[in-house]
């Protein structure tokens, strides 16, 4: 009776444990989009950083240009910057834009609510660009990156919120601002409202930390002060903010008028705009860098 039971409870484990990887997720796979220093429509692809897409597969990112010889991508002398479009359900790729100031090292985009890309760059005292993307005329006048706001030192992550408002981070500044421009803001003119502050790593009277546990440590570079990256809302309408630095993720939650409502000032030698630690969402050694 016991060798009955014992084979019938084996059986009923190796079958569920069949059951199970048979259901399992499938490993994860990647598949190559768009790879630097590759030629499309005659354009040689640059290193490229910051990327949005839209509920339909398709993804935009901008490259960094070439050098000056046009011969071999070089992020740190561009010419032209391009923006590209990738239908991930195609694997398509068309250029749908560019920026041509010089240098013109583009960081963050996002789509806008009418569909226009808003692309910063930390060059220039911190601009960002609005272009329309044209796949059908990527060098004409809409589709070429057209000033929308400056004044924003370091501007890096980017991110629309319900209203329209546009957030941008202020990236290796190591200051950790995060500006709002509204809506109604008008082309070219400064961005504006400073609207809070992630805690930067030590401040003017050296009140703070350097974190020595970064992946660049790793390698010599240094420790990273970069605390305000990427930016994201959610459908709640919270912004979370990616603190690169720490390795952290900063929930930063508002009042029904617009006003921030987490704490801020818990620290008087930083700015009273700052925001408290108690607003860190989550942070953990393996997002250092993030």
């Amino acid at each position: 009776m016991k060798v009955k039971w014992l084979f019938t409870s084996l059986l009923a484990l190796v079958l569920g444990l069949g059951w199970s990887l048979a259901w399992a997720d499938p490993p994860p796979s990647w598949t190559t989009l768009l790879t630097r220093g590759e030629t499309i429509d005659g354009e040689i692809v640059g290193a490229m950083e910051g990327l949005t897409g839209d509920d339909d597969g398709i993804l935009y990112v901008a490259d960094r240009g070439l050098n000056d010889g046009g011969s071999s991508p070089d992020p740190d002398n561009e010419d032209t910057c391009h923006v590209w479009r990738i239908n991930t359900n195609t694997s398509m790729v068309d250029l749908v834009g560019q920026i041509t100031a010089n240098p013109c090292r583009p960081s963050g985009l996002a789509l806008g609510p009418g569909g226009d890309l808003f692309i910063t760059t930390s060059v220039g005292g911190g601009i960002i660009y609005r272009l329309t993307p044209d796949a059908g005329n990527p060098t004409g006048a809409a589709a070429t990156g057209s000033v929308f706001a400056t004044g924003v030192p370091g501007a890096n992550g980017v991110a629309f919120d319900a209203d329209g408002n546009l957030w941008v981070s202020d990236g290796t500044t190591g200051v950790g601002r995060v500006w709002r421009i509204r809506d109604n803001h008008h082309a070219g003119n400064s961005a504006g409202n400073e609207f809070f502050r992630i805690q930067p790593m030590r401040n003017d009277d050296n009140v703070g930390r350097q974190a020595h546990t970064c992946p660049r440590c790793l390698s010599g570079a240094g420790a990273q002060n970069l605390v305000a990256n990427g930016l994201a809302f959610n459908n709640d309408g919270y912004l979370y903010v990616a603190d690169t630095a720490r390795g952290a993720i900063w929930k930063v939650e508002f009042k029904n008028n617009g006003q921030l409502s987490s704490n801020t000032g818990c620290d008087t030698t930083f700015t009273n705009n700052t925001l408290c630690f108690d607003n860190i969402f989550v942070a953990d050694p393996r997002l250092d860098g993030t």
